[in-house]
This record gives structure tokens, sequence and C-alpha cells, in this order.
């Protein structure tokens, strides 16, 4: 659909005008209150990026982007928001196709829509960034990871059960509320760093990953186009993007010689479920001693977490079981758990210390 065609929605459907009627509700065997269908909406195919922001500005916040739909579909299917958006823009259509993973002068572009099968899979990535094949990898089963599109990841909703509650249960801060009911309530999985406005966590295994690498997001808008380092793309309410702006690739920068990278994850054992704690971790290591060092921390904060600390300790610091510990508890040093997941922190500190040491493995990959 075009937007010289004037599309209409009410011409379309009479029936989006129309409140959405309460579907049936049906209890999953986890415990959890699902519907039996979507709410309704108009799904228009863009054909360009120019006509996918375009049509973001013209229906504002009625109107998401969906490609492989994982997390979007999820929120749709169980009333999670308190206005359903009424259009759903597909961009697996648009031309030229954003699935590309190709080397370029200063490092290696994949495109926004390449799925995490693809990224992880690419013997580009997998010769020049191990590490972020295995993050990808890490992401969840072979069937969501067919689907799963590496913009779609980076742009994903937090993680908490009271702000992803069937039937919008919580209005919390996250939605436009005054309260959190994560900070008294089951906070077991959620975060142990950041301010407490929000503790949801962000779920992203190949965020960590690409603030780890030094990668910047390329974003296009109905103004332009311009490039936001991944550190500083996602936030702790959301992301860097604009209502009429969309993701369009990444950008990973050719890394010094003798950098090597290494990732680290602990779930809770079900490969559907989110990280309940990630390490990444890159340093330019030049006979056993560690430079430019980076630490990233997932699942622990709304956004990937900085270990500035833990970094600085290590910087200049010969790779030994005494200075993996020390940097390790560097890395939590400025933790503050909740009642329920104290126990993160200790998960948080034990990965960083596996992939410090990992560092110094012969095995160790570059990245």
């Amino acid at each position: 659909m075009n937007l010289r065609d004037g599309f209409d929605l009410e011409a379309c459907d009479p029936g989006l005008r129309e409140v959405d009627s309460p579907p049936e509700v049906i209890t999953s065997t986890g415990g959890y209150a699902v519907f039996d269908s979507l709410p309704r909406f108009a799904h228009i195919h863009a054909a360009s990026v120019a006509e996918a922001v375009s049509l973001l500005k013209t229906y504002a916040d009625q109107a998401v982007l969906i490609a492989g739909g994982q997390d979007l579909l999820r929120r749709l299917r169980g009333r999670v928001h308190p206005i359903a958006p009424r259009v759903l823009i597909d961009i697996k259509t648009v031309q030229p196709r954003l699935d590309d993973i190709r080397e370029v002068d200063d490092g290696v572009l994949i495109g926004s829509l390449a799925t995490l099968r693809c990224v992880e899979s690419s013997p580009i990535v997998r010769r020049r960034y191990p590490m972020l094949a295995q993050a990808a990898h890490a992401s969840g089963a072979l069937q969501y990871r067919n689907m799963a599109t590496l913009g779609g990841d980076l742009c994903q909703q937090v993680r908490c059960w009271y702000y992803l509650a069937s039937g919008n249960a919580h209005h919390c801060r996250r939605k436009g509320g005054s309260q959190c009911p994560a900070l008294d309530g089951d906070n077991r999985y959620h975060a142990i760093f950041g301010n407490r406005d929000c503790v949801a966590t962000c779920p992203s295994d190949t965020a960590p990953a690409l603030v780890a690498l030094g990668a910047s997001v390329h974003i296009a808008g109905t103004r332009g186009e311009r490039t936001v380092i991944a550190e500083q793309f996602i936030t702790p309410h959301g992301n860097a993007l604009a209502q009429d702006e969309m993701v369009t690739g990444v950008h990973l920068p050719t890394l010094r010689p003798g950098s090597r990278g290494v990732f680290e994850k602990f779930s809770r054992g079900n490969i559907f479920d989110p990280a309940v704690v990630t390490v990444a971790v890159v340093a330019q290591v030049e006979d056993g001693v560690c430079r430019s060092t980076r630490i990233v921390l997932g699942a622990v904060s709304p956004k990937p977490w900085r270990a500035a600390l833990a970094e600085r300790k290590l910087d200049g610091e010969r790779l030994d079981v005494s200075s993996a510990a020390k940097v390790a508890q560097a890395a939590v040093s400025d933790a503050w758990p909740l009642e329920w997941n104290g126990y993160k922190v200790d998960i948080a500190r034990v990965l960083t210390r596996r992939a410090i040491l990992a560092l110094a493995s012969e095995d160790s990959k570059p990245c």
C-alpha cells in the first residue's frame, strides 16, 4: 500500500473505528493469561524506507513497524498496552532489502532485517566478530532465530511481568503511571543496576555484544539519516528512535590487532526464556596484558550496563586468576539488588570472572 493510494483506516475496515471487543481468555500452562485473537489492525506493505517512515509520521502513535514480529505479536495478543496499534507497517517488503551483511572499508555493515540466524551463520561475522555470532546463537530457539531480526532484537521491549502483564493489568511508570509494582513485588529477575524509576531489564543478547564491540546504529527518518552509537541507542525508558524513525542497519568497526571477545550467558534453562545475566567482554590482549577493555553486562538493567570501574581496573593488568577476581568484584560494586534478586549479583560476578579468564586462554577467539 502506497501513500499515493490515499489509504484510509476506517474505509479499509470500518471495524477499526470501534473499540476492540473483549476476546476470550485462555490460561496457558505457565499460568499466564493470553487471548485467543489479535486486536483488529490494518497491515501495510511498505515499498521503501522512505514510505515506511512517512507512514509512521502519518499515523503517529497508531502505527508500529513489523518485521519478524517476535516481540510485537506477543504483546498484541496479550493486550499489554492500554491502546493497541491500528496500523502495522511491514518493512520486509522495502527495496532495497535491509537484510544483507557485507564488509565495508571501515568494518562490517549488517542490515536491520538480517535474522539472528543469518547473523550467527554469516562467514563474515564468524570470522571477524565471533562473539556476536555466539550472542545471536544464544538468543533463543532455532525457530525464534529464524524469524527474529537484529533490528527487532535491539528495539524489543524490556522484560518485566508487571509491564507485560496481559490485559494491561498494571499501569506502571513505563506506561505513564506513578508506581513501579516490581519494587515491592516479585522482582526475582529484575534490574540490579541503574536508577529505581524502572527496574525492568533489557532482554537482548546481541545488545551487550554490540556495545562491547563499539558498534553504531544507523537510523532513517522523515528528516534524514543519522547514526547513534550502540551504547546510547537503548535508554532506560526505551530507545533513541523518534516516532517517525526506524533502524536500517548496524555498523561494526574494524577492531585493533589482538582484540579478543568473550560472551557468557546464564539463563533459567528454558531456551525460550530470556537471560538472567549476560556478560560481553572485548579487550586488546598483548603478551597477556589487557588494553582498551570494554565490559558490558546484560539483563541487569533497562539497558546494557557498562562496568566502567571494572574496565579501568583491567586496563594494563596481566590476565590471571587474581586480576580476574578483582575486576569481577569491581563489575558489581555499584549493584543495588532488590529483595528477591540478590543472587544476580553473584551470577554477574562469576560470569565476568569467567569471561576475563577466557580472554587469556589460547583458545579465545579474536573478534
